[in-house]
């Protein structure tokens, strides 16, 4: 029975000393939350947004030297519209090579699509295809 109680104490003091770790953690996250929320207060907060008036005021100086009695002078109005160019992507596109790949795919009753394995067979990448009809390894080249 000796064992049996010293294992049970181990464990008890194992016990209170993660409980006691859990407290000590659980008040540093609240000091570190804390200090996060304070530090953006101080950033972003209310008070960091104020600005003096006399500061406002040099932006206003356009509007202080103006003078209302001239007249303003009259803006032009642009009355054309560009015309896009037609034919132009025909022109650039016509030395491309054109090459057609077909996927001729055999009949399968009743594929299961849930069946990762049975969709893998229908692919193109899938090695259960003819090699006339899978997309080559692009690593390979």
């Amino acid at each position: 029975m000796s064992s049996a109680t010293k294992t049970i104490e181990e464990l008890e003091n194992k016990c209170a000393m993660q409980e006691q770790q859990i407290a000590e953690l659980t008040a540093k996250v609240r000091w570190f939350e804390e200090q996060f929320r304070l530090s953006r207060q101080k950033r972003f907060g209310r008070s960091s947004e104020q600005t003096n008036s006399e500061q406002l005021s040099l932006f206003n100086e356009a509007e202080a030297e103006a003078k209302p009695q001239l007249a303003e002078p009259t803006v032009g109005e642009i009355t054309y519209t560009r015309r896009k160019k037609s034919g132009h992507r025909e022109e650039v596109l016509k030395d491309l090579p054109v090459e057609t790949i077909e996927y001729r795919l055999l009949e399968e009753e009743n594929v299961d699509i849930k069946d990762p394995g049975n969709i893998d067979s229908l692919l193109p990448w899938s090695p259960a295809l003819p090699d006339y009809c899978r997309v080559p390894d692009k690593n390979l080249t």
